[in-house]
């Protein structure tokens, strides 16, 4: 090619022949050594990273007393309206406990003492339902364990009686749904016939 130089090329490479022994360590030049835009990147990563833990730990700090602060508040609000509450259901039954002693005081006969005291029955009781409590229908119902509470049981011989509630001995009640009292039953045992 006419105009065209030639190039040397001289191999300066150093080879090693399989008998030639390996060094133990890596000679300077080797060293590990990174260009000085890779430091900075990586002095730039670990101040980066040191920041972010450290927001982690201020923020996990404050999370904490704010939570703690919260649920500070939180309580004083739940005891400000437990004592509400209490304080209206205090005024409810003290209505049933005015009345209670007007029936007491009556100079009526036991008649109109009685009668009296059906009314003051019936006005706490609508206190209580106003709260939330049923009273579980249990007379003549089928027995449930899950609402009713054997006390005793009885002979029965109308074979439908069996495993019903055949007297109350003492109400249960629910409250939102929930039984917070099982009523006190005597339930049915149908009579077997001994004939044979």
């Amino acid at each position: 090619m006419p105009g065209s130089k030639k190039v040397k090329v001289v191999d300066r490479r150093t080879s090693f022949s399989e008998d030639a022994p390996i060094p133990d360590e890596v000679p300077k030049e080797f060293s590990n050594d990174k260009p000085t835009y890779v430091q900075q990147l990586e002095e730039r990563t670990a101040r980066a990273e040191a920041q972010v833990a450290r927001t982690i730990e201020a923020y996990k700090a404050d999370a904490e007393v704010e939570l703690a602060r919260t649920k500070g508040r939180l309580e004083r609000e739940a005891q400000r309206d437990l004592a509400r509450l209490r304080g209206q259901l205090a005024l409810e039954l003290l209505e049933v406990l005015d009345n209670f002693d007007r029936s007491l005081q009556s100079d009526s006969g036991y008649e109109a003492i009685r009668q009296g005291l059906i009314m003051v029955r019936k006005q706490f009781f609508s206190a209580l339902e106003g709260m939330g409590v049923s009273e579980v229908d249990a007379q003549g119902q089928p027995f449930d364990p899950n609402l009713h509470k054997a006390a005793a049981t009885s002979e029965v011989s109308d074979p439908a009686q069996d495993g019903t509630v055949v007297a109350v001995f003492k109400a249960g009640y629910t409250l939102a749904n929930d039984l917070i009292r099982p009523a006190l039953v005597q339930v049915g045992k149908q009579i077997k016939s001994t004939e044979r």
